[in-house]
C-alpha cells in the first residue's frame, strides 16, 4: 500500500471526528497517526509492502522530524523498516538558505522528500529478502510480474534506463 499522511495543521483538510489536522498539539497528531499505522499493519498482508511519502516540517520555527516519528511508529506495529528513498524536488535550496539567512533564521529550504519502505512480516515472523524465496513459499503470487507491469505502467522500463534486477 502507498500512503502520504496528512502533515499535522500544515495542510487544511475537511474538519470531522478523528481528522488528524484538527489534532491541537504534535503529540496529539502522533497518537491519531500510531492508530492509523496500526489499522494499516492489520489491513497489510503478511509480506506486504507499505510505502509512505512525506517530509518533516516547520512551524513556527520548532523542526518536527515526521519521518523519523514515522519509522519509530511503523516499527512500533510491526513493520520492518526497508529502504528509504530521497526524492529531489527542486534545487533552489543554496538560494533559499542564503535568503533565509539575511533573516537571521539559518533554515534550510526543504528540497526532497522521503519515500520510505516498510515490509509487513509473514504470520512466522521471518522476512524473505529475495524473489526466489518468496516464489517458493507463494507460488500462486507472481510479484514479480505484477511489479514489472505496474513500473511499464509508469515508464519505468529498461529502455529509460530503469534496471529490473532480482
Amino acid at each position: 500500500t502507498y500512503f502520504n499522511p496528512p502533515y499535522w495543521n500544515q495542510e487544511e483538510y475537511y474538519s470531522t471526528d478523528g481528522q488528524m489536522s484538527d489534532a491541537k498539539t504534535y503529540d496529539e497528531f502522533l497518537e491519531m497517526y500510531k492508530k492509523a499505522i496500526h489499522a494499516k499493519f492489520r489491513c497489510t498482508k503478511c509480506g506486504g509492502w507499505a510505502i509512505a511519502n512525506l517530509n518533516d516540517f516547520r512551524q513556527n520555527y520548532v523542526f518536527y522530524d515526521f519521518h523519523g516519528d514515522t519509522i519509530r511508529l511503523m516499527q512500533e506495529a510491526g513493520f520492518i523498516y526497508h529502504d528509504m528513498i530521497i526524492n529531489e524536488i527542486f534545487s533552489r535550496s543554496v538560494t533559499s538558505v542564503g535568503s533565509q539567512e539575511k533573516r537571521g533564521l539559518k533554515i534550510m529550504a526543504k528540497s526532497h522528500e522521503y519515500i520510505m519502505v516498510f515490509k509487513k512480516p509473514l504470520a512466522d515472523g521471518t522476512v524473505w529478502g529475495n524473489y526466489h524465496e518468496y516464489r517458493e513459499q507463494c507460488p500462486n503470487i507472481d510479484c514479480k510480474e505484477q511489479i514489472m507491469n505496474y513500473h511499464k505502467q509508469i515508464g519505468f522500463t529498461p529502455e529509460s534506463g530503469y534496471s529490473w534486477e532480482w
